[in-house]
């Protein structure tokens, strides 16, 4: 039986991300500056979605994909949010993972995240290399990276990035007040997962 890491515990762990998530790239500066106005949208005009690595991109930011389950017939396994992430730290560009429901592994903005972007702690401290065989699954640490835009140092956008960025940090401040161990518990996955740190930079 495949061992999985404290961050895919869905209760305790993986939806307060979400909600993290969601709280950040709502955020809005006292100038009135959303994260939308600044953030790097890759397939701008014919999509705004703006481009956020995450491990939540696997399930399209939606909770509700995450609880999709099905019977595979053709294995006899009820297949579920964790065989669904198997398959796309595989093959993130995947349209479909051929499981039941399928469903893609792209972000609902159609962008492939590659899970050494967004995960961390599945690499054993003592190694001297990247594995060849990362066990991604074992991850005890998700990244999420918001993307924004270039813009000269005098611009607007620029301007308005700083005024976003203590907003974040505030957006931060209850997951850090939070247990670090809460994603030990329920589920059967995982074992203690560490605190929050953030870096922001603009």
């Amino acid at each position: 039986m495949r061992e999985f890491g404290p961050v895919f515990n869905a209760s305790h762990f993986l939806l307060p991300v979400l909600d993290l998530q969601k709280r950040i790239e709502s955020v809005v500066a006292e100038d009135g500056t959303t994260f939308q106005e600044v953030c790097n949208a890759p397939l701008s005009p014919q999509s705004t979605i703006c481009n956020v690595q995450s491990l939540w991109a696997y399930w399209q930011d939606d909770a509700a994909n995450l609880n999709l389950t099905g019977l595979n017939e053709a294995t006899g396994h009820v297949d579920t949010y964790l065989d669904h992430f198997l398959m796309c730290s595989r093959n993130p560009a995947n349209p479909s993972d051929g499981l039941v429901p399928p469903q893609s592994c792209m972000s609902r903005g159609g962008i492939p995240v590659q899970p050494y972007f967004v995960l961390g702690g599945f690499v054993d401290e003592n190694a001297t290399h990247f594995p060849k065989d990362p066990q991604y699954s074992k991850a005890s640490a998700v990244v999420i990276t918001l993307l924004v835009d270039n813009y000269d140092i005098h611009s607007n956008g620029i301007i308005g990035m700083r005024t976003l960025k203590q907003h974040f940090h505030n957006a931060l401040l209850p997951c850090r007040s939070r247990s670090s161990d809460e994603a030990s518990q329920g589920d059967g996955v995982g074992e203690g997962v560490r605190g929050v740190h953030a870096e922001l930079h603009v």
